[in-house]
């Protein structure tokens, strides 16, 4: 819980002065594990850090697993329910490794869909499985009115395919890699050799 608290602090310090020095209009996903979300003080908690750091709440995501959802699905629904309230968005990461994808996403408040990895690797492969899977769940969410993120997108095919399929985010090494703070801001401050992805480690 204190790395918890750790980070939802850090990552709203770290999106404050990105705005002010760069004048980024990004998200900053937050990922929350069930253990955090159960806390009594969690909602007062982003309340406190959306005030001391001066934040619109459309600009923070938070990015939740299914695993939120196995102990008290009604706690859970009604907590995620009071942060859409204030504003923010909600995001469900690896969506397709669970058992109940499709209910949640009947209660869920959600903004964003993270698709699992392992549907985009075998995207390209010839049987066409994992592509008619990864393209009925974009045709779907869409309909519902959410975005969509492609997860582990690492090779330019699948890229190809997911734009094809009206996929507009990709994450994964591709494009981009996970970075030191430092390598952002440089980034962010226009330097784009900042940027670690295959692609720039190819040129």
């Amino acid at each position: 819980l204190e790395i918890g608290d750790w980070v939802l602090n850090t990552a709203f310090c770290t999106l404050k002065n990105w705005q002010q020095k760069y004048s980024f209009k990004g998200i900053m996903s937050i990922n929350i594990s069930p253990m955090q979300l159960k806390q009594p003080n969690f909602i007062e908690n982003i309340r406190n850090l959306l005030i001391k750091y001066n934040l619109n709440p459309d600009a923070v995501e938070i990015e939740i697993t299914e695993g939120i959802m196995i102990e008290n699905m009604n706690e859970a629904i009604e907590k995620l329910n009071s942060l859409k309230n204030i504003g923010l968005r909600i995001s469900l990461d690896d969506f397709g490794t669970g058992y109940s994808s499709l209910s949640y996403l009947q209660v869920l408040p959600l903004n964003t869909l993270k698709i699992d990895k392992s549907f985009i690797t075998g995207i390209t492969e010839k049987n066409g499985i994992q592509a008619n899977i990864t393209n009925s769940i974009i045709t779907m969410v869409t309909k519902m009115g959410l975005q969509t993120i492609a997860e582990g997108v690492e090779k330019n095919e699948q890229l190809q395919i997911l734009k094809k399929f009206n996929c507009h985010i990709v994450q994964g090494f591709l494009r981009g890699k996970p970075m030191l703070e430092q390598n952002c801001a440089a980034y962010l401050g226009g330097k784009k050799s900042a940027l670690i992805s295959l692609e720039t480690e190819k040129s």
